[in-house]
């Protein structure tokens, strides 16, 4: 914490191992403690060493599900994936979405309480993640460190790796630019 600066914030970066959306999440981390500003994430076991990279502290998920191991992390995924689409659905929702809801709002109160920050920068894909934020009464913003499938005018279509869509969300005339 030596970095931090009298002007700067302290946030709280809640956020879970999966889909991908470490890598961002810890860039834009690494941005904030880069501009002065303290950042501790609490997330799966699985992400302390990226996180310390990162220039972060780290706080583990105590009550909520959490990886301790990417076998643990594959293995659960391979067992989701058996599962037809509906059973795939259902499984997220029991395991992540709405099960464990109350022990991740649960944590994300209790790593507030323990380690006092500014903000909460929240993973938008976790109710209880969200849930647990807004019970702090701390300024919060709900973090998609991932794709943004969601059609929105004015943002370029999503498409699978290897086509180009035909058009944006926003109609013709507005296609997606490539990079």
């Amino acid at each position: 914490m030596e970095k931090f600066q009298p002007n700067s914030s302290r946030f709280l970066l809640a956020i879970i191992d999966g889909g991908g959306t470490i890598p961002p999440a810890l860039g834009m981390a690494a941005e904030l403690v880069r501009r002065g500003h303290f950042v501790r994430v609490l997330g799966d076991p699985t992400v302390e060493r990226s996180a310390r990279a990162a220039g972060c502290e780290f706080s583990p998920w105590r009550a909520a599900p959490h990886f301790d191991s990417s076998a643990e992390q594959t293995a659960l995924i391979a067992q989701v994936e058996a599962r037809n689409p509906y059973g795939q659905f259902k499984a997220a929702k029991e395991l992540i979405i709405c099960g464990p809801a109350a022990k991740f709002a649960e944590d994300v109160v209790a790593t507030v309480h323990d380690h006092p920050v500014d903000a909460v920068l929240a993973e938008a894909a976790v109710p209880g993640i969200l849930i647990g934020a807004e019970a702090t009464g701390l300024p919060t913003a709900a973090v998609r460190a991932n794709i943004y499938l969601r059609p929105t005018p004015g943002l370029p279509r999503s498409a699978p790796a290897g086509h180009r869509p035909r058009e944006s969300w926003a109609g013709p005339g507005h296609t997606s630019r490539s990079s």
